[in-house]
């Protein structure tokens, strides 16, 4: 009974998703064509129905690799599969840490490989395509190799600490364990700008000129302490543009895409700059963070409560009670409750961008740049002008690129602020 009252929930949350992706491809065939208030006179009819292709094509491909995944998920489910897995590895006798240790490893291995060809498709067909891939074949060996080892690295570390806590730390192994992996996140965070991001891209310092001079000018009239203005080599992968803030603390650095700073203004460049400068004003990343880990601590809680039930392990084919996989079981229980938060965290980060663009528009004085960014980003991008009402409540992180410039119009100019 319980395992057919999960199956149902799993089944009902995976053909809700789909129906929302349906949902928004439909809604974009019946506004296709039309231009957005923001975009009269800046999208041509041949721009407009590459976007809507583009959006389409990336739904299909989103929509057969979901499918794969879940249905070797669900074959595994039918036919006990994770018992059987367990099963195999406990007979090879190595002790209980290495054997879940494997355990995992063959499930994270699984994924890695069903994910290739998608990966592949995606970046050598859909971007090529449309004119945004710029890596080789090479390359994206490389860095799915680095990818790999440093995953590999990183989170066997991680389940290393939590199946040693969850076997020797007593009733309150998850509340220490809450307490580790939340440590080992910070230090990654940390360590992320200084040793990861460096082994897949270049990072350089911005040239001295006009535009390092005004970075450096807004973030100090901002009070941010950075460790300085840097460019990533993104054009070597991919024609995307971005920026961002990285690192915490002393480590925190400021990174503009070379992509970027190609097709934007300095003036447009540096309203990104003072949008992140808005997020780290209003202690966004920290509030983030605190939101965070008041769901980690929750989630370690119930898993304390659960990891040792024993129906649970029966209704998956398991004979016994085996810990270390019962953390993947409720972690796949999770799965369908977890679709639905993600409209409650996806407000939260558009609430958090929209104080962003406030605090560009207003305190920045970077309005009329930052309405201009956002317009020749979407279009850059190829990203879709009309999305579904409930998809955006759903998915998205950030509001619809109508939905900032309609707020930042309602700013006050830079002559009104001063």
């Amino acid at each position: 009974m319980l395992f057919w009252t999960f199956f149902s929930l799993f089944m009902a949350s995976a053909l809700f998703e789909a129906g929302l992706e349906f949902l928004n491809w439909a809604w974009m065939k019946k506004n296709s064509g039309k231009v957005p208030e923001p975009f009269e006179g800046a999208v041509e009819k041949e721009k407009l129905a590459r976007i809507e292709a583009y959006t389409r094509d990336k739904i299909i491909l989103g929509l057969w690799s979901d499918l794969a995944g879940k249905t070797l998920l669900v074959g595994m489910l039918l036919i006990d599969g994770f018992a059987w897995l367990s099963w195999k590895v406990e007979l090879l006798g190595m002790g209980t840490v290495p054997a879940a240790l494997c355990f995992f490893g063959i499930m994270a291995l699984a994924g890695v490989f069903l994910s290739l060809p998608f990966g592949w498709y995606g970046t050598f067909r859909l971007e090529e395509r449309y004119g945004f891939n710029r890596t080789t074949h090479r390359l994206w060996i490389i860095d799915q190799v680095k990818g790999l080892i440093i995953g590999g690295l990183i989170g066997g570390i991680l389940l290393l600490i939590v199946i040693v806590l969850l076997y020797h730390a007593g009733t309150w192994w998850w509340l220490i364990c809450w307490a580790a992996v939340f440590a080992f996140s910070l230090i990654i965070t940390v360590l992320y700008p200084l040793v990861i991001a460096p082994l897949f891209n270049k990072f350089t310092p911005l040239e001295d000129g006009e535009l390092k001079d005004s970075a450096c000018e807004l973030t100090t009239r901002a009070g941010i302490a950075s460790k300085g203005v840097f460019v990533m080599d993104a054009e070597k992968r991919s024609t995307h543009t971005n920026a961002y803030f990285t690192g915490i603390g002393k480590t925190k650095r400021i990174v503009f895409y070379d992509t970027l700073l190609k097709k934007h203004t300095t003036g447009e460049a540096l309203a990104v700059l003072a949008h992140e400068a808005g997020h780290w004003k209003k202690k966004h990343v920290w509030k983030n963070l605190v939101l965070g880990q008041a769901v980690s601590l929750s989630l370690f809680a119930a898993t304390g409560l659960l990891v040792g039930w024993e129906a649970l392990y029966n209704a998956f084919g398991f004979k016994d009670v085996t810990p270390y996989a019962g953390l993947f079981l409720v972690s796949i229980v999770y799965s369908p409750a977890m679709l639905f938060l993600n409209p409650l965290t996806a407000l939260l980060s558009r609430k958090h961008e929209f104080e962003a663009d406030r605090y560009a528009g207003i305190v920045m004085k970077k309005k009329d740049e930052l309405c201009s960014m956002l317009v020749k980003s979407a279009l850059d991008n190829l990203s879709n002008l009309n999305p579904h009402p409930l998809y955006v409540w759903f998915h998205y992180s950030h509001p619809t690129v109508c939905r900032r410039i309609e707020e930042l119009k309602k700013l006050p100019s830079a002559a009104q602020t001063g």
